[in-house]
């Protein structure tokens, strides 16, 4: 890490490494930055949520009656995550859609693996609905920060068929994981352990970038080292002797820098 550092005169910069604590009060400085008007792009705080797809159900049997009657038409499932607040439930089945939802929300979640509940309930006309049988998603049960498939559904003693469904995760962790994947390359990254470098990228900031956008400008300062994720960055530059229009000093893609060095012209 470093520090741009100009020369008396002001026409040439440098950098200049930074000792530990200079870094720690670097960090504090860029944090508390409104660095939106500077730059034209936010930096939101992400909420740990789950996306989750209730797609239908699978070979169910309540009370003897087989999947398909019309009994179950009166179905809808609820989804909530332990620990958490909220959740959502979808529509009841309706006739001709057979056993399917196909319902897609997202989650609010209190833990970077949490775990999801799903409960069948039934529609009663006249009377309060009813729970009819449960399953619990288990955080074990994630893999790569996703789950897709069946989970089984009981009735307290009975299992009474499988809910499909799909689940992908967007915490801190998992957002750090699949930035790690596109930023594995990098050089600072392969000195470090897989688990290092994932708790690295859970404390760094994730930006959706809109195509166009100014990230900063000629002549400012560049507290940022920025890595391209996914897509890439164009690198521009005006002089005097460069004639009317900006030249184009090059591009960087996917797992590539840019912001950790200043480019001088004299």
């Amino acid at each position: 890490a470093g520090w741009p550092s100009h020369d008396a005169n002001g026409s040439k910069a440098r950098w200049q490494p930074l000792s530990l604590a200079e870094m720690a009060v670097v960090r504090q400085s860029v944090n508390t930055r409104d660095f939106s008007q500077e730059a034209g792009i936010e930096a939101p705080t992400v909420p740990n949520s789950a996306q989750v797809t209730v797609v239908g159900l699978r070979k169910v049997n309540f009370s003897g009656n087989a999947s398909g009657q019309s009994n179950l038409l009166n179905l809808y499932c609820r989804v909530e995550a332990v620990g958490a607040t909220g959740g959502f439930k979808t529509k009841a089945l309706e006739p001709g859609k057979g056993l399917v939802w196909n319902h897609q929300e997202n989650l609010s979640v209190a833990r970077e693996q949490p775990s999801l509940k799903f409960e069948l309930w039934r529609q009663v006309v006249g009377a309060p609905d009813r729970s009819v049988s449960t399953s619990m998603l288990l955080n074990s049960k994630f893999d790569a920060d996703s789950f897709e498939g069946e989970i089984q559904l009981t009735d307290g003693r009975h299992s009474v068929g499988f809910l499909e469904i799909k689940v992908q995760l967007e915490t801190t962790a998992a957002r750090a994981r699949m930035a790690f994947k596109a930023l594995s390359g990098l050089a600072f990254l392969q000195s470090l352990w897989k688990e290092q470098a994932i708790d690295l990228l859970q404390k760094v900031t994730l930006w959706d970038v809109e195509p166009g956008c100014v990230i900063y400008e000629q002549g400012g300062l560049v507290d940022y080292m920025y890595v391209v994720a996914q897509g890439s960055v164009q690198l521009v530059a005006s002089d005097a002797a460069w004639g009317h229009y900006p030249v184009t000093l090059g591009c960087v893609y996917d797992g590539q820098t840019f912001g950790d060095r200043i480019v001088t012209v004299r």
